[in-house]
This record gives structure tokens, sequence and C-alpha cells, in this order.
């Protein structure tokens, strides 16, 4: 029997069921064009290292205009619908899409989030971690900056004699 995940979503109970790896990475790939790519005109399309990306500013209006321009109805359709191919109602029933979702996106929208966290959470749990770990390095890296400033910028005269106790 194929291993699942139980979870209750808006009152209901729901089995998501493990992607194999095979398909799980050209999901993912499909995903990464549908999310990513617009992404990257969010930073004005220019060249973006991942310690940079901590400091850089995202347009709004530049990732709402890519998304527009680069997502396909169809695509995006047929990735949510092979996504919920691998979520039952508890009891095991097959989810009938059209009949199920209609007028609740947001419930539709929910499930696919616990779908994608069931099946590649460790995945952007690890993308997590590594940008906090580039952010504490570039952290450290600014701090150590400061801590060995040679001082010569600015006012060059020797410090100031502590005055001594009387």
């Amino acid at each position: 029997m194929q291993e699942t995940k139980t979870y209750a979503i808006d009152g209901k109970e729901y089995d998501f069921y493990f992607i194999n790896p095979t398909k799980a990475l050209k999901l993912l790939t499909r995903l990464i064009k549908i999310a990513l790519g617009p992404v990257g005109g969010a930073f004005g399309g220019g060249s973006v290292s991942a310690t940079s990306v901590l400091d850089t500013s995202i347009s709004l209006d530049g990732l709402f205009a890519r998304l527009a321009e680069n997502l396909d109805e169809d695509v995006v359709t047929n990735t949510i619908k092979e996504i919920m191919f691998y979520v039952r109602h508890k009891e095991g029933a097959e989810i009938i899409f059209d009949a199920e979702f209609e007028g609740q996106m947001w419930h539709l929208m929910k499930l696919v989030r616990q779908a994608l966290e069931v099946n590649y959470g460790d995945f952007f749990d690890g993308i997590k971690a590594e940008l906090g770990i580039l952010r504490r390095k570039r952290e450290a890296n600014s701090g150590l900056e400061k801590k060995t400033s040679t001082g010569l910028s600015g006012d060059q005269s020797l410090p100031k004699k502590p005055r001594s106790a009387k």
C-alpha cells in the first residue's frame, strides 16, 4: 500500500499520497517554471546571486507583469489537477475536481498547498536553511568588516589617553 499522510482541511479529512520521485522531479520542474520564472523578472531581469538576493528589493509590478505574461492557464490548471490526483478523501473516495471545488477555490488552494508540503516540504526547508546560512555568513562578514576597519578614514588622530584614577 502506498504511504499517505492524513490531514484535516476545513473540517474534512484527506489522504495525501507521496508522488514517486521521477514524477515529483518533473512536477517540481514545472512548478519552478510557473512560480520562479516570473520572480526573476521581479529582480529587474539582471543577474542575482544567492547572497545578493537577500539584499535585493523585488518589484511587485514586475512580478505581476511577468506572471501575466508567462502563465499559461492550461499549464497551471493541468499542474494543479496533477497535484490533486495524489489527494483523496479519507474514506478513499476520489476527488471529482470540477464538482468538488465549484465555488471553493480557497479550499482547493489549501489542499494544493498541503500536497506540496507533503511531497516537497523537505526540499523547501532545505532551501530556507541554506538561505539562512547565507544570511548569517553575510551578517558575520558585514560585522567582521566593521571590526577590522583600519580607522584610516575620517579622524586620524591618536586615541586619547584614559584619565588616571585619583
